[in-house]
């Protein structure tokens, strides 16, 4: 399908002539307005893979080896640790000396340098993950998408949306668990610290967490686990 912009004259009366802007798709006016009501035209490359819901562009599908996004919205694509650049198979035991790579100390957020979000896209903030929660604007309901459970975020307003699958979690180079039953995505905020009754200090971050039986949520989870991987655009 194709987007043009035109610009005509348009009689503004019988005696004179006024420039207009006329958007048209597939040959028919979308709009226009004339040029005297416009100080600027930007145009903006659209990413691939990305739709907007409550005024963010999020990712259609989940990020696989670093800087490549999965095959499909149904792929889990690949788990990622805090702040490592590695991507672990969704399927599968887990290389023991990759899994045992640690966390750099001192970030409270996502390096670029670590991140494995192909370009234009990086990891959602807080803020952004609250409003893709926001059962106000956005409609979220678990489903089987072409056979994969997972939920769907709907933008209420534009009918836009999203499906997250359910793709689980990683505590340790045995592989995923909890495949089908919960999702648990990264989010770019730290939660808190917490000293837990272990023999050192675990840092938790913040993740977006749902299931089949109650609302998506964020919470927060040690960080040497491994989550999926959502971005939405720079």
């Amino acid at each position: 399908m194709a987007i043009a912009a035109i610009v005509v004259a348009t009689a503004a009366t019988a005696q004179e002539l006024e420039p207009a802007l006329i958007i048209m798709k597939d040959g028919a006016v979308t709009s226009q307005t004339f040029l005297t009501d416009i100080d600027s035209i930007v145009f903006k490359p659209v990413l691939p893979y990305g739709v907007m819901i409550n005024n963010v562009i999020w990712a259609t599908r989940n990020v696989d080896a670093p800087g490549v996004f999965a095959n499909s919205p149904e792929d889990p694509g690949k788990f990622y640790k805090w702040n490592i650049r590695i991507g672990y198979p969704a399927t599968g035991s887990i290389n023991k000396e990759n899994w045992q790579i640690k966390s750099p100390d001192g970030f409270d957020s996502w390096q670029k340098i670590f991140d494995p979000s192909p370009e234009g896209w990086r990891l959602p903030s807080l803020y952004e993950v609250e409003s893709l929660l926001d059962d106000r604007k956005v409609k979220s309901e678990w489903i089987f998408q072409n056979g994969v459970p997972g939920r769907k975020f709907t933008d209420i307003a534009t009918g836009n949306n999203i499906f997250l699958p359910a793709a689980g979690i990683i505590h340790d180079e045995k592989g995923s668990r909890e495949v089908g039953i919960s999702g648990n995505y990264w989010i770019d905020d730290t939660k808190r610290t917490i000293l837990l009754p272990f023999p050192t200090t675990v840092f938790y971050r913040y993740q977006l967490f749902f299931n089949s039986y109650s609302a998506p949520s964020t919470t927060s989870y040690r960080k040497e686990y491994g989550y999926s991987f959502r971005c939405v655009a720079e």
